[in-house]
């Protein structure tokens, strides 16, 4: 496919695109996922955390376009993927960005699309199906830009597995640095996610450790209307907030293409 002065695999191009899936064997998992959690087709009973990152989509959109990506660009592959939905698309998003380049555009269409608002429509469906649940975003830029490994188009974003080092605690093996804050970042997610692996609750209290309680731990609620929808905030000074771009969400929840 070429487009200007660039050629572009169309294959690579729709890969950065594509939602949740496919997982569908027609045996033990006979849907998509979001379909599944829509429609209560899950075990319920069960604790549910998930989340994102707060800029998913900016590897994959910079990994695949290197160069500027102009506006007309920039509509010519949103109305490829997105066909007779790109209008509404286009207008939601074209204004809030004014660069010559729009790959920043398409890289929180990504997030957004792809990652956030699914993950907070399958949120949503498994408190409405009376499940608990607790949701977070990762906020936060690491210091130390060796742990993306070259590419460079990270180094000032939270881009897709960044959460990963401070969870697992792994920025040894791969011969970063964490500074003192982050180290606390790291340590109170590794005692939520202990938590929540112990007792279902990722905010639970009950043998906690002295370790964990020298952490501190911010309140982390449930995920549900009762709270606002409270996420997890995760930066060097977590907390809890309203939701993370719940208007864009009410609008790909409109659209219902997921």
């Amino acid at each position: 496919m070429y487009l200007g002065s660039k050629v572009v695999n169309p294959f690579r191009f729709l890969e950065i695109f594509e939602s949740w899936g496919p997982y569908i064997d027609g045996e033990l998992i006979k849907e998509q996922a979001v379909t599944a959690f829509q429609k209560g087709h899950w075990q319920k009973e069960k604790p549910v955390l998930l989340g994102t990152t707060s800029e998913e989509g900016v590897i994959f959109v910079y990994g695949v376009f290197t160069k500027p990506v102009s506006a007309v660009e920039c509509t010519v592959y949103t109305t490829a993927i997105f066909k007779q939905h790109s209008l509404r698309i286009l207008r939601k998003y074209l204004p809030l960005y004014k660069d010559i380049d729009r790959r920043d555009m398409l890289a929180q269409i990504v997030t957004d699309y792809v990652f956030l608002c699914p993950s907070r429509k399958a949120a949503r469906a498994g408190t409405k199906a009376g499940s608990a649940v607790w949701m977070y975003v990762f906020d936060h830029v690491a210091s130390d830009h060796s742990v993306w490994s070259g590419l460079s188009f990270c180094y000032e974003h939270a881009c897709h597995g960044a959460e990963l080092p401070f969870l697992f605690d792994t920025a040894s093996v791969a011969n970063f640095t964490l500074a003192p804050p982050e180290r606390l970042l790291s340590n109170r997610m590794l005692c939520y996610w202990g938590a929540f692996a112990h007792t279902g609750d990722p905010a639970s209290r009950v043998q906690q450790t002295g370790f964990c309680r020298q952490q501190r731990l911010p309140a982390w609620p449930r995920y549900s209307d009762s709270s606002s929808w409270l996420v997890m905030n995760f930066t060097v000074r977590s907390h809890s907030q309203v939701g993370t771009r719940d208007h864009i969400c009410d609008f790909w929840d409109k659209l219902g293409i997921y």
